[in-house]
């Protein structure tokens, strides 16, 4: 269950992610935001562009603002809609952000058809969304988030579409709307935690070691119920099975102590393997937009956050700086190793840099050649 939050809002009313002082006046329900996107398409299809722009104005004011998880069906109107707004503004570039919006609504509603009061017959728009193909998604797939559940178009998932616009929501652990946003191919996402590697790791093995002292301990019964059921004849009977049921139970023992202690640096992990953000520790914004909000540049002690793009054909990109990993996006100043991850689990380093504050920073790299540029 997905809880309203009263926290004030961020909005983000000329580009997504883009931090603005401005305030929502309330949390929005997916419900008012539902209404606001009926009454846009209405105005559309009356040709009522001005009665438009105020409903896209306010759309686009609320969806910040969002209290709850939109539905599918909710972010496939949304795009819709807003794939009109971007036509109004724009042009039918096949790599621009209308087809970008309607590739989004036909991927999440492929048999949803316009109404002709809508888009009339032989509309270049109507035509190139029934000419645009309802295909699976191309995605990607994003490091595990730390206390966060990614959601993209009101599915909890952490594949990333890469051909299309998506709606992002992030939520925290009490199930409150942290950010919603409006992604395009190529924007950064939002800076968020993800869960270490080492911590995965130690996860795993203690997982594996801890079914393994289970295992022996079992054994360990299962000998000493042996003894019970049917006493050894003999002497050396006796203690082949006092000796087995020792080396069971000490195995045992030692793998319980191995699971324990990876456990417990599991948790160690968990809770202080991350350096937090300088704007991390400011109370949090309810839908707040990437980055950090409300952050003042001349605020004393407070360093602007750099910005680091990655492109490129590696399953995915971590930045490591003192034994920290960070996504590509927006990072504290500092130097940082650029760390490829392969589909196979394994990883490289494949380049070094330092980021000043404020700095902004594209790259691309390829898995092939292993290096970025």
């Amino acid at each position: 269950m997905y809880r309203l939050s009263p926290i004030p809002c961020a909005l983000a009313l000329a580009l997504p992610l883009t931090a603005s002082a401005a305030r929502c006046p309330s949390a929005v329900a997916s419900a008012e935001l539902e209404g606001q996107l009926e009454s846009a398409e209405e105005a559309f299809g009356a040709r009522d562009l001005d009665r438009f722009d105020l409903q896209a104005t306010a759309f686009q004011a609320s969806l910040p603002c969002l209290a709850e998880p939109v539905t599918p069906s909710l972010a496939a109107r949304y795009h819709r809609v807003d794939s009109l707004r971007l036509y109004l503004d724009g042009t039918l570039d096949p790599e621009g952000e209308v087809l970008q919006s309607v590739r989004a609504a036909r991927a999440l509603e492929p048999d949803h058809t316009l109404s002709d009061q809508l888009l009339p017959e032989g509309h270049e728009l109507r035509q190139a969304y029934e000419q645009t193909p309802a295909e699976p998604d191309e995605t990607r797939r994003l490091p595990e988030p730390r206390d966060l559940t990614l959601l993209f178009d009101g599915q909890a998932t952490r594949e990333r579409p890469t051909q299309r616009a998506t709606l992002l929501q992030v939520v925290d652990g009490q199930g409150a709307i942290l950010q919603t946003a409006v992604l395009r191919p190529d924007d950064p996402l939002p800076y968020y935690q993800p869960v270490p590697r080492a911590r995965r790791r130690l996860v795993a093995g203690t997982a594996i070691t801890g079914g393994l002292a289970a295992l022996m301990y079992g054994a360990a019964w299962a000998t000493r119920a042996r003894f019970e059921s049917d006493r050894p004849q003999t002497v050396e009977e006796l203690e082949q099975l006092a000796r087995q049921s020792w080396t069971l139970s000490a195995v045992s023992l030692g793998a319980a102590g191995v699971a324990a202690v990876g456990g417990t640096t599991a948790l160690l992990i968990s809770d202080t393997g991350f350096r937090r953000a300088p704007w991390a520790e400011q109370p949090p914004l309810h839908a707040q937009t990437s980055g950090p909000p409300n952050l003042d540049p001349e605020a004393e002690g407070v360093e602007l956050p750099a910005t680091v793009v990655i492109t490129g054909d590696a399953d995915q990109f971590i930045l490591v700086s003192e034994g920290v990993d960070w996504l590509p996006g927006e990072v504290p100043p500092g130097t940082y190793q650029i760390t490829m991850i392969f589909d196979d689990g394994t990883d490289q380093v494949i380049r070094e840099l330092t980021l000043a504050p404020g700095e902004e920073l594209v790259l691309s790299c390829s898995a092939r050649s292993r290096l970025c540029k």
